[in-house]
């Protein structure tokens, strides 16, 4: 059950401004996850995301 995907969206009406939305392999269903920042939505993406291949030969790899 692999992360494959994600999206910070605008939730203007809720307790915190933004959310994420995980997208999983297969069948499972998406989850969200409310957030105070767009960067704090992408943070928490990166970290849930596979890395890139390569990844290790890479320089700077989503450097914040």
């Amino acid at each position: 059950m692999g992360v494959i995907g994600g999206r910070v969206v605008q939730t203007p009406r809720a307790e915190k401004p933004y959310k994420v939305v995980l997208e999983h392999e297969g069948n499972v269903a998406d989850s969200e996850h409310p957030v105070s920042t767009v960067r704090e939505g992408e943070m928490l993406i990166r970290r849930h995301s596979p890395a890139p291949p390569g990844r290790d030969e890479m320089r700077e790899w989503n450097a914040c």
